[in-house]
């Protein structure tokens, strides 16, 4: 399977789907710090089907023990989504809720996660693991499957670090908010140098890449200094 090439078929760019990687790798780490049993990056075979033309392949799979102490097998698979219809065409436009209009901001969002379900969920049953989506709007929320997924991590996480749910609860969703937005800005400002056609460049794109010259110069002044400790 390749995230690169979208859900129905279409080809994505790759500098969204290199914010979906920093957001995935990120919460790898806060699985692993949270004392999952067992958790695997995008394991190849762990949901294959013989014969079938496309193979799935969730981005996370991780244990947990329930509150019951039973071994509970998690396939996750990370999703991002604009909260608004238009985002990459610059032309913004509300997706309305067909019947619930006070659902509408969640709209897009439910609509990402039911399409992950339905490309999942049957696979998962037959493999003894249950699904879970994963979705982050670009503003940074998260969808409650998501949620529930970080409440899990900090229930188990609480007795071994004896720190208190809400407090490892809250801490998840900063790290993976800030894990978002700096990624984010990093594509902006590749796509504002990538962008850039020299022979009619306006004046505020030459200051663009004057700030992102000097930022770049800085970075190479300073070796040990990264950019998201920059941006």
């Amino acid at each position: 399977m390749k995230d690169v090439q979208g859900e129905d078929g279409s080809k994505q760019s790759a500098q969204p789907h290199a914010v979906h990687d920093a957001v995935r790798r990120e919460l790898y780490h806060l699985i692993v710090q949270a004392f999952a049993i067992n958790v695997v990056q995008e394991p190849e075979s762990m949901l294959r089907i013989e014969g079938a033309e496309r193979q799935l392949r969730p981005d996370i799979v991780a244990t947990f023990l329930s509150e019951d102490m039973q071994h509970v097998r998690y396939a996750i698979d990370v999703g991002l989504t604009a909260p608004f219809k238009g985002s990459k065409e610059g032309k913004i436009e509300v997706d309305h809720h067909p019947t619930k209009p006070e659902i509408t901001h969640l709209k897009r969002a439910i609509d990402r996660r039911q399409s992950k379900v339905n490309r999942y969920s049957a696979t998962c049953r037959t493999k003894n693991c249950v699904f879970l989506p994963f979705i982050m709007y670009t503003t940074g929320r998260i969808h409650k499957n998501g949620l529930n997924l970080l409440r899990i991590m900090a229930r188990n996480a609480s007795e071994h670090r004896e720190i208190p749910e809400q407090v490892l609860f809250k801490y998840y969703i900063k790290v993976l908010n800030f894990t978002l937005l700096k990624n984010i800005a990093k594509v902006i400002c590749l796509k504002a140098v990538c962008s850039v056609d020299t022979k009619s460049a306006r004046q505020g794109t030459h200051a663009t890449l004057r700030a992102v010259n000097k930022l770049v110069l800085t970075m190479s002044e300073q070796p040990h200094v990264s950019f998201y400790d920059i941006v």
